[in-house]
């Protein structure tokens, strides 16, 4: 074999090499779009999970901040604390569910004499979203009286209402009917859908 015969050995695997490349960078490019396409699809499956399980919650409210007693009506309980406070009459009819959040614990295990159960959130379920309004208007009443009233968010959207707080403060953000709010300098509202959406608000301040 001469060297003629080795110059062409080495063309041909020279041409069958940077073919390799070429197919292997087409089959990368196509992988990465498929990639690209199905998290595409989980983002939005994600979301409308997200949506149903937030309207699952419609109806319903958290009352903070009440004291707690051993062996209590929860719903007459609240029914009383929101008519002392502000004025609201609510029948027991207008309530589907009412009861405390989480485990029930007892502060101060070691001094007995001042043991007292923890002031557990209250998530009052309303039967229909009519009831539930009129107390989400009277929550300005609770103003100064060391309780609060907030919307049932599911842990998605309690994370991103916290993160949107943290980053540009409590006044300009909350939540209406589930979805959370942000409003402007100039005074103008938009939704904050997840995320991004922080990081684009941020970048047009």
């Amino acid at each position: 074999m001469d060297a003629g015969d080795y110059d062409a050995i080495y063309n041909q695997l020279s041409n069958d090499g940077l073919g390799l490349k070429i197919l292997a960078r087409t089959e990368i490019d196509r992988i990465d779009r498929d990639l690209g396409e199905l998290e595409s699809k989980v983002d939005f499956i994600e979301s409308a999970v997200q949506n149903l399980e937030q309207n699952v919650r419609r109806n319903w409210l958290v009352l903070h901040g009440v004291f707690e007693r051993d062996k209590e009506d929860t719903l007459e309980v609240m029914i009383n604390v929101v008519k002392e406070k502000t004025g609201l009459q609510i029948n027991p009819q207008d309530v589907e569910n009412c009861h405390r959040m989480g485990r029930r614990r007892y502060r101060n295990k070691a001094d007995p004499s001042k043991m007292q159960l923890n002031k557990r959130p209250i998530v009052i379920k309303f039967v229909n979203y009519c009831k539930r309004k009129d107390l989400w208007d009277h929550k300005k009443h609770l103003r100064g009286s060391g309780l609060l009233l907030t919307e049932s968010l599911t842990t998605q959207r309690l994370e991103l209402l916290q993160t949107a707080r943290e980053k540009f403060g409590e006044k300009a953000v909350w939540s209406q009917d589930g979805r959370i709010m942000y409003r402007r300098p100039d005074g103008s509202k938009i939704r904050i859908n997840n995320t991004d959406d922080l990081d684009l608000i941020s970048s047009a301040a």
